[in-house]
């Protein structure tokens, strides 16, 4: 153990001596390998060490010893001369052994005295300056290799003198469509409903009258009425009596029953077919009797004129065609002309729910199938049309958004740039009172607000921190969704004064409207 030990005991001299010529620290693998430069002595030594069989006899003067031992040789050296690598490394290893045995006895005489001119040299304290040396170097080393670790943490805790802290706020985009109500009364707006109106306008009436183009030949009527018998002697049979009138018609009169006594009417034709039939009431006023029996007496009398009796003609007539050519031809002069009065009432706000709608009214004096020579045609147009303004609509749908948006947000959200509505359309026809549904698309973006107390308030929150504890803690707030820290000043953490801290708020863009839109 004890060889060992000395074995690792030079191993390590070697080492440190090594380093100590060469100013580098030598390993223990790399010590049997190097040689120290000689070192030159300032003052006479002497230096024991054990004694070897192998060790080479010096060239250097008789040592003087005085009660040396067997083992020990001494080494007298002046105070100009030098040792050889050899015998100082051998030197070297024999005073580190002798540090581990103990204190290395210094040569004396018999009376005491130390031999040599001058003080012996202490190699003990050589490896503890080296020593003291390397570990400072590794101090050193250490500090300098921390450096890129230490360095930016020690920023990152201290306080900076200013801080500019950027925050983009959350929006949020709405994109919505309502059902908006254009009424001709009063709007109501709590039931989605704008103001619309009617125009409407109609023209004079015109007239026109042109022939019938009708023709047709119509034959002879016979002339019908009725003739009251009374029998006066005898009774009178159910036959067929010809009688003559006061003007000298014939007359047939159809006694459909016999009459006995009292009085029966009877109908009654004119035997020609004409217009001469038409005999006046009273046209017949007499006593007959009955040609094959004269005794039969009877009275005849027609109490109201006959009537029908028509002679055969040639005539014109009015026909459906020509009351609709003449109202066709009035109707599109007339509309014209009232469209023309309704579009120019629209006002440059307002848009047509549909197109212009016109109705004729049209009179004639006759109807179809009239006998006339001509008919004369009455005309008159009305043109009317519903109209709203798109801008009210678009405003109502904007408001409703609006008001979606305080429900959906609440009230830290505000409305950046414009709302966007696109074209109303129309959703469903107008009813009798005038109603039409339009739908409307709307859209808008909203961007939260940092008040100046929620400002302080997170300045305070944050004075000190470090940018990371900051970041964390900014990014839970409501309204934020992005954050970025610049720092003045030597460190980079927060100011510990609220006050040096300032809130940059990025501006979002919101929607821009057209003309129109």
């Amino acid at each position: 153990k004890l060889t060992e030990r000395h074995a690792n005991v030079r191993a390590f001299i070697t080492m440190l001596s090594a380093s100590s010529h060469n100013g580098v620290p030598a390993t223990s693998d790399e010590a049997p390998t190097m040689l120290a430069e000689t070192p030159t002595l300032t003052a006479s030594a002497a230096i024991t060490r054990p004694f070897s069989a192998d060790t080479p006899a010096e060239s250097s003067p008789e040592p003087i010893v005085s009660g040396a031992g067997p083992n020990v040789e001494t080494i007298a050296l002046a105070s100009t001369g030098t040792l050889s690598p050899l015998v100082e490394r051998k030197e070297e290893i024999h005073a580190l052994a002798s540090m581990d045995a103990g204190p290395t006895p210094i040569p004396t005489g018999e009376s005491g005295a130390i031999i040599g001119s001058g003080a012996p040299i202490s190699r003990r304290r050589w490896p503890r300056r080296l020593v003291a040396f390397v570990l400072v170097a590794l101090v050193v080393l250490l500090i300098i290799g921390s450096l890129p670790f230490l360095v930016p943490y020690l920023l990152g805790i201290i306080p900076a003198s200013a801080a500019t802290v950027t925050i983009t706020p959350a929006s949020k985009h709405l994109d919505k469509t309502y059902t908006v109500l254009a009424v001709t009364g009063t709007p109501d707006p709590t039931q989605m409903q704008v103001q619309a109106r009617i125009i409407s306008y109609t023209t004079p009436t015109k007239s026109m009258t042109v022939n019938a183009t009708g023709t047709q030949h119509q034959d002879a009527t016979t002339a019908t009425g009725q003739v009251t018998i009374t029998a006066s002697q005898g009774t009178v049979p159910a036959t067929f009596l010809l009688i003559q009138s006061n003007s000298g018609v014939n007359v047939t009169v159809n006694v459909t029953q016999p009459v006995s006594s009292g009085s029966a009417t009877f109908n009654a034709t004119a035997d020609n077919p004409g217009q001469s039939g038409n005999i006046p009431a009273n046209d017949i006023n007499h006593y007959y009797n009955l040609t094959k029996n004269p005794s039969i007496v009877f009275y005849a009398q027609n109490t109201q004129a006959f009537t029908g009796g028509q002679d055969a003609q040639d005539f014109t007539f009015v026909q459906q065609s020509d009351i609709d050519n003449v109202t066709n031809s009035l109707q599109t002069q007339l509309m014209s002309s009232a469209q023309a009065v309704v579009q120019n009432q629209i006002h440059a706000n307002e848009q047509t729910v549909q197109d212009i709608q016109c109705t004729p009214r049209v009179k004639s004096n006759h109807q179809a199938n009239d006998k006339a020579a001509n008919v004369t045609v009455q005309v008159a147009v009305t043109c009317s049309v519903e109209v709203y303004v798109p801008q009210d609509m678009k405003a109502m749908a904007s408001q409703l958004l609006g008001a979606d948006a305080y429900s959906q947000l609440g009230a830290n959200y505000a409305l950046i740039g414009d709302t966007v509505t696109g074209t109303p359309a129309v959703a469903s026809l107008p009813t009798d009172n005038g109603a039409v549904s339009y739908m409307v698309e709307v859209q808008g973006i909203w961007v939260y607000q940092f008040s100046t107390a929620q400002k302080q308030s997170l300045a305070q929150s944050i004075a000190g921190k470090t940018q990371a504890d900051t970041m964390a803690l900014l990014l839970k707030q409501q309204g934020v969704t992005k954050i970025s820290i610049n720092t003045s000043g030597f460190g980079n953490a927060l100011p510990s004064s609220p006050g040096d801290i300032k809130f940059v708020i990025v501006n979002v863009a919101g929607l821009h409207a057209t003309p129109g839109s």
